[in-house]
């Protein structure tokens, strides 16, 4: 469970009390924390609930989608109509360069959840880090 400084903008992410714990003072994080290391199963619901609006809301595809979007929409704006947008994100074409690197993100994440170490350079030979 995360207990988190600065209520007035972590309402814009989460829901308080729901999702994740805020507090706006010193004494009210401390008053926080006590109650909820007693109120085991109280502060396990709300991690549950954090932990599943972050894996939903704020993983590398949406946090990508979202940048598109924003990007598309300050150029659809913008007076001087100069910006070239390189990695389209068309969710009907399967070929435009914002959803092939949306795949290989989720590609990466799978792997990663799998426990496959396929860890590699910047250009994509394999990494001379043999540590793991």
């Amino acid at each position: 469970m995360q207990i988190c400084d600065n209520k007035s903008q972590l309402a814009k992410i989460f829901k308080l009390d729901d999702e994740v714990i805020g507090f706006d003072s010193i004494d009210e994080a401390i008053e926080k924390a006590a109650y909820y290391l007693t109120h085991e199963d109280e502060r396990r619901a709300v991690a549950a609930k954090g932990w599943s609006r972050a894996v939903r809301h704020y993983n590398e595809v949406e946090c990508f989608g979202r940048m598109v979007k924003a990007v598309e929409k300050f150029k659809a704006n913008s007076p001087t109509k100069k910006i070239t947008l390189t990695p389209s994100f068309d969710r009907d074409s399967q070929n435009s360069l914002g959803n092939n690197i949306l795949k290989n993100a989720a590609l990466m994440r799978s792997k990663l959840a799998n426990g496959t170490n396929n860890r590699m350079n910047i250009r994509g030979l394999p990494s001379d880090d043999t540590t793991n």
